[in-house]
């Protein structure tokens, strides 16, 4: 262990770090290996100041305050903004069999996707069966299924090189859980699109 410096050349290295001395104030007494080194509550002390503590400007708190409510304004702005809708078409769809009322349909732009939109009120008994949406040409040689109409309206995405002029009658179908992809012969709601 090398040997402490003597207690005079502390009290100068204080002396010129802060300009006061410690001589008046006694000896400093040495408890351990590191009760020797000033501290910055010793040194403040020294200076008759109150020691600092570290913190946070109330300028920066402020910001920081000013920056979280602007975010949570976008947020709540983005939240609540509706997706902008464009009709294209329209279709009333007649009641072909197992349902009391007509239903509608039309063709959506939304943010540039075009969807077709189902809207019913009047499905008929579906125990063990689901209903299919499609689009059929008006001879009926092709048809395109758009999916399960799950409820009393559904939104059905149109492939983006889909002719609705070609593939102009939509189509409700009763299917059973039988595997087979292809239209049972069985339509509940069935009309033409006009735009």
């Amino acid at each position: 262990m090398t040997e402490m410096p003597p207690t005079r050349v502390w009290d100068q290295i204080v002396e010129q770090t802060t300009g006061t001395g410690l001589a008046k104030d006694g000896p400093v007494e040495l408890a351990d290996d590191h009760a020797h080194l000033p501290t910055r509550r010793s040194l403040g002390a020294l200076r008759g100041k109150p020691e600092s503590k570290p913190g946070v400007s109330l300028g920066w708190l402020a910001a920081a305050a000013g920056v979280g409510a602007i975010v949570a304004l976008a947020g709540s702005a983005l939240l609540n903004q509706r997706p902008e809708e464009s009709l294209v078409a329209t279709a009333e769809l007649d009641v072909l069999s197992g349902a009391d009322q007509p239903a509608q349909a039309e063709i959506l732009v939304i943010d540039g996707q075009q969807v077709l939109r189902i809207d019913q009120a009047s499905a008929p008994d579906l125990e063990g069966q689901y209903l299919e949406v499609w689009l059929i040409n008006p001879d009926s040689s092709g048809l395109i299924t758009l999916g399960l109409l799950d409820g009393e309206s559904g939104d059905f995405a149109l492939p983006a090189n889909l002719s609705t002029a070609e593939f102009s009658v939509v189509d409700v179908s009763v299917e059973a859980y039988d595997g087979d992809p292809t239209h049972s012969g069985d339509s509940v709601w069935r009309g033409p699109l006009s735009s």
